[in-house]
């Protein structure tokens, strides 16, 4: 549940209960808005627009799926059916919410597990990520961006937990669930590049297969090292 994980970060951040608002959109809950295009950026807006203090702190999970076209790159929102781009979420617009806070720490974290190669019209995509979009991607000051696998890559689901090898292991980071403490958003990329990459390596390996993830990411560094419990107290 990544609404307790995230709840807990923000504990761990020093934000008392009162502080925290966590809104979740969500395909299988029907008490729950659905995270189509429109309720996606509706919701990021509002929420930018909230987060306006220094000593404030956005977040931005997303787990699903995502691909790219001409536009560039996008997530797919409720009802996608890899067909009508109505649905596509530009993740140009999604930095642009982000822009708009002033909160002194945003995070965006996207787990867009687009296998290629599975089943259904989502199969055989490109995958979120690209290179040439990322060079042209200027990270805004106060944003770490957190991905789950490199340029043109691919992000797997463990089939025995039912969730991302990149959704667990950020999990049990953000929770403080790991050995070591990760306090900067270069310790976390770093945690989350062995993590990931040796327990995908290792489960494919047992079912006689060949796979690797490495997730990636981007931070503004105008400030040194970013970190991630920066406004802890405030």
């Amino acid at each position: 549940n990544m609404s307790q994980v995230l709840k807990m970060y923000a504990l761990r951040a020093g934000y008392s209960e009162d502080r925290i608002k966590i809104v979740e959109l969500v395909d299988d809950d029907k008490s729950k808005n659905s995270p189509d295009r429109t309720n996606v950026l509706k919701t990021l807006f509002e929420l930018a627009r909230d987060a306006r203090k220094p000593e404030d702190t956005f977040v931005f999970y997303f787990t699903g799926h995502g691909s790219r076209d001409r536009k560039g790159m996008f997530l797919y929102g409720s009802g996608a059916d890899g067909v009508n781009d109505a649905y596509h979420i530009e993740f140009d617009l999604v930095v642009d919410r982000f822009e708009l806070s002033q909160a002194g720490t945003r995070l965006v974290f996207i787990d867009a597990c687009q296998t290629l190669g599975g089943a259904g019209t989502l199969a055989n995509l490109p995958t979120f990520l690209d290179k040439k979009e990322l060079e042209k991607l200027t990270v805004p000051q106060g944003i770490a961006m957190f991905f789950a696998s490199r340029p043109n890559e691919v992000a797997y689901i463990d089939r025995k937990k039912g969730i991302g090898y990149f959704t667990e292991h950020l999990a049990a980071a953000l929770q403080g669930k790991v050995k070591e403490e990760i306090l900067y958003a270069d310790q976390l990329a770093n945690y989350l590049d062995k993590a990931v990459s040796e327990n995908v390596a290792k489960d494919a390996k047992a079912e006689g297969r060949s796979r690797y993830q490495y997730p990636f990411f981007k931070v503004d560094q105008a400030k040194g090292r970013f970190h991630l419990y920066a406004n802890r107290g405030s």
